[in-house]
């Protein structure tokens, strides 16, 4: 599992940086795209089933 350094915005609105499980990351960056028909921004949250394992082991390595 691949470890990369990424910055998160701080609920007091600063930046951290935090490392985190590359499957991790591409979860929670999703692409957006604009749906010029329904004329809304859309987020596309098809099932990966290979960043699900990703983070399924990273948090079970967390807990153990």
């Amino acid at each position: 599992m691949d470890i990369v350094r990424r910055e998160y915005w701080a609920s007091d609105g600063s930046m951290v940086t935090r490392e985190v499980s590359g499957s991790f990351y591409g979860f929670i960056t999703r692409e957006r795209s604009f749906d010029r028909d329904a004329r809304r921004r859309e987020t596309d949250l098809r099932f990966d089933a290979g960043n699900a394992q990703g983070i399924f082991n990273m948090t079970a390595s967390e807990a153990a």
